[in-house]
């Protein structure tokens, strides 16, 4: 990938830096398992259901006003809707994903090797992370 120009390395500074003061308005992972040690949840995983839908889509909404109304004042409007992945296929040798830029999350991507996409024009697109090599994403992250 090319160098980054300055204004792409101050937009990318000022994203992280939003980034980071949004994580401090949430608890970290000790005060979480903390807390729901103190309500007696335990952490499972399973695959969802039917029944499941009407749960998530609020537990979606709440944590989209909680993450981004106090930035964009959209308290209680349905969060944008976003293109959706394209699901990698067998053969394929690259993928992406679209993202929110501002959102704490993002790290995961750049910690497992995703690159900003750059356009045609040669600007990047900060919306957008490209994974150019899918094995090495997969020895990366292993399934199962």
């Amino acid at each position: 990938m090319p160098p980054m120009s300055l204004h792409e390395r101050g937009r990318l500074a000022t994203i992280r830096a939003g980034r980071f003061l949004l994580s401090l308005r949430r608890p970290g992972a000790t005060a979480n398992a903390r807390l729901a040690r103190r309500r007696g949840e335990t952490l499972g995983v399973r695959r969802a259901v039917a029944a499941d839908v009407p749960a998530l889509a609020a537990l979606h909404m709440e944590t989209w006003n909680d993450t981004y109304a106090p930035i964009s004042g959209s308290a209680g409007a349905p969060p944008p809707r976003t293109r959706r992945p394209r699901v990698p296929r067998a053969g394929d040798q690259s993928t992406s994903a679209f993202v929110e830029p501002s959102n704490p999350s993002c790290r995961f991507f750049e910690a497992v090797g995703g690159e900003w996409r750059r356009e045609p024009d040669g600007r990047l697109n900060f919306d957008w992370y490209v994974w150019s090599d899918l094995r090495a994403l997969a020895a990366r992250c292993p399934a199962g």
